[in-house]
């Protein structure tokens, strides 16, 4: 005697097809209506929506290449694709070689060079790539060096991992403020860096500094 087959209307595996057409049904239907929403509103207020902004002129210069200001904004997005696949595979290498390197010393019969190995790995090990970036961004703008381009002084930079450093242990000083917590106030700290530095730049800083009538 065979089983009696079951229903479509009870079958699980039609069940779960059939939701999962529903759900990508609905999905499409979302987002064409959010497609019609946007090129409707964008015709009546008469905003351009087509790649014409690719041939007009860049009007800025990019740090290490000699884009001129005048040429289309295509070639300083490939310019910029180039940059970025340059300072990933030379970060690639880099990384390859330095962890090549941490783990040989790691390994080496050597005291001091197995435990500055193993200091290094404990001190980088699960900290968010976004601090490292932040505190890097961070440790070169209080150095002195415009983040648009330019040089600076070593002693600048030194002077700056200093102060850094005396903010970490400040921050040390109150556990219950979360490592994941941390690049966010680094950057807030570099936001009002690079805010007071183009304040100071532009005489803003200087306007409102000093009395009237003083000349600097």
């Amino acid at each position: 005697m065979h089983p009696a087959r079951t229903p479509l209307w009870r079958d699980v595996r039609i069940l779960k097809w059939v939701l999962q057409v529903v759900v990508v049904g609905a999905v499409v239907a979302v987002l064409a209506w959010l497609y019609g929403n946007y090129t409707g509103n964008a015709d009546r207020q008469n905003i351009p929506t087509s790649f014409d902004f690719l041939d007009n002129p860049t009007s800025f210069e990019i740090t290490g290449n000699s884009l001129s200001p005048n040429a289309p904004v295509r070639d300083a997005l490939y310019q910029g694709m180039l940059n970025t696949l340059r300072i990933s595979v030379a970060g690639i290498v880099a990384a390859t070689v330095l962890g090549t390197l941490v783990g040989i010393a790691r390994l080496s019969s050597n005291w001091i060079v197995r435990r500055l190995a193993t200091v290094y790995v404990e001190l980088v090990r699960n900290v968010p790539l976004a601090l490292f970036v932040t505190a890097g961004l961070l440790i070169v703008v209080l150095g002195g060096v415009n983040p648009n381009g330019g040089s600076g002084r070593l002693i600048g930079v030194v002077l700056a991992i200093l102060i850094l450093q005396i903010l970490s242990s400040g921050l040390n000083m109150f556990p219950g403020i979360s490592n994941f917590y941390r690049p966010l106030i680094w950057g807030g700290v570099l936001l009002a860096v690079i805010a007071t530095n183009q304040m100071s730049r532009s005489g803003f800083l200087l306007r409102h500094f000093t009395r009237k009538g003083q000349s600097s």
